[in-house]
């Protein structure tokens, strides 16, 4: 496996303290913001991110899929259980690892939109520099990356790789 980072642990924690300061400065006053954190590729990010921001924000876990154990999104959202809390007037973030076709997330803000939020923006860690098949507006910082399967600091292949602080290319050999 190519151990080459594209993005290393320290690029990765820059990002994420330019997506705490403008989470900061975009809620003021943060006692309805609700962040949806996509199971299991956005803990990590979230893990650091919340430990930045100067209020606590209220985390709610989903777990959603659409890889189903393959290097390609197979393009079907599968969302296992529902939210477990209302929505209805508050402000939502939804974290997510990364952005790449843009299906995941587009299904998670129609789910959330079903309950009418104050507001509902998407905050994802990366980009991936695709045509994104759901085109969203993404008003927080992110790392743009390229069109390539990888891992590490969250992102998996088979459940392996979370745990590299690095981001790298999977070349698909252990």
């Amino acid at each position: 496996m190519n151990n080459t980072p594209i993005l290393t642990h320290n690029q990765i924690q820059i990002c994420i303290q330019s997506i705490a300061e403008k989470i900061t400065a975009t809620y003021p006053q943060p006692d309805n913001l609700v962040g949806i954190e996509i199971l299991d590729g956005a803990t990590r990010f979230t893990n650091d991110l919340v430990k930045l921001l100067p209020f606590h924000l209220h985390r709610v876990p989903i777990k959603v899929s659409s890889y189903h154990g393959g290097t390609e999104s197979t393009g079907k959202c599968i969302v296992e259980g529902s939210l477990p809390v209302s929505l209805t007037d508050k402000d939502v973030l939804v974290l997510d690892d990364i952005y790449d076709s843009g299906r995941t997330m587009a299904c998670i803000i129609h789910l959330i939109q079903k309950q009418n939020p104050k507001s509902c923006e998407p905050c994802v860690l990366l980009e991936k520099k695709v045509p994104h098949v759901e085109s969203l507006t993404l008003n927080f910082p992110r790392l743009l990356v390229p069109d390539k399967f990888l891992i590490g600091y969250g992102l998996d292949y088979q459940g392996k790789y979370r745990e590299l602080d690095d981001i790298i290319e999977f070349s698909g050999t252990d």
